[in-house]
């Protein structure tokens, strides 16, 4: 994609909704596997129970490795400042879509501002315009950009490039996708500026990723296929095994 593009990409992994210490011990475990960010699942829960499962998983991960959240716009607009607020003494890097989108760029624009942390958008991140509108608003301090959902890897660039020019960091990811879209995104976060963590570490959740030589991520990267095209050939048994009739 460029010349300037890494050989291999920083990825966050996640940790689900689960007991402080079932989180705390998933969280151990994927930093001695060599993670450096960890996404935390979260949800219209008891403010009580997220600031417990953070603060373990704070505990288990230590002070040098970043965590953010991720409440899927779960949280009431009227309630989202104090739950953030709850967990900001615990140096969370990011709450991502802590609002529905539907709630729009100015109710955004205004957790943010009054809110306690940063916030960075995903789903609200549906186009090229959505994006421009999250940031002449001054919504968001960090996008969350999937290809598969703004329309591909050309759309998915001008984005980031937008938000390049913007100073606003973005975080590339998927929406599960096989091992196809999920390298055609390591591609695209090879070359985004930054040195954040991409949200790239899901091939694993797949009982196949199709490809002949499966993704790994190790020591908390992934690598970026350096052949022809994406650098991946299909696992033609796979696909075979997988086919939908």
């Amino acid at each position: 994609l460029h010349p300037q593009a890494a050989d291999t990409v920083r990825v966050n992994a996640l940790v689900g909704i689960d007991a402080p210490e079932v989180a705390a011990h998933a969280a151990a475990a994927l930093v001695a596997d060599g993670y450096r960010c960890l996404k935390l699942k979260a949800g219209a829960e008891p403010v009580g129970a997220l600031e417990a499962r953070v603060s373990a998983v704070r505990g288990a991960a230590g002070p040098d490795v970043a965590l953010r959240l991720d409440f899927n716009g779960s949280l009431p607009t009227d309630v989202a400042a104090d739950v953030l607020a709850s967990v900001a003494d615990l140096d969370i890097e990011y709450a991502e879509q802590p609002i529905a989108p539907s709630a729009g760029a100015e109710a955004l624009a205004r957790l943010r501002w009054t809110g306690s942390m940063p916030v960075a958008a995903d789903e609200s991140v549906r186009d090229l315009g959505a994006a421009r509108v999250l940031l002449e608003t001054g919504a968001v301090d960090a996008l969350v950009v999937k290809p598969a959902r703004v329309g591909g890897l050309r759309q998915a660039a001008a984005i980031v490039e937008l938000a390049t020019g913007a100073s606003v960091p973005v975080t590339v990811s998927t929406l599960f996708e096989t091992g196809v879209g999920l390298t055609a995104a390591t591609h695209l976060a090879a070359v985004t500026p930054g040195p954040q963590a991409h949200g790239l570490s899901t091939a694993g959740l797949l009982e196949s990723d199709l490809l002949a030589t499966p993704l790994a991520v190790a020591d908390g990267h992934l690598p970026v296929p350096p052949g022809p095209g994406l650098g991946v050939e299909l696992d033609e048994g796979a696909l075979a095994r997988y086919r939908a009739t």
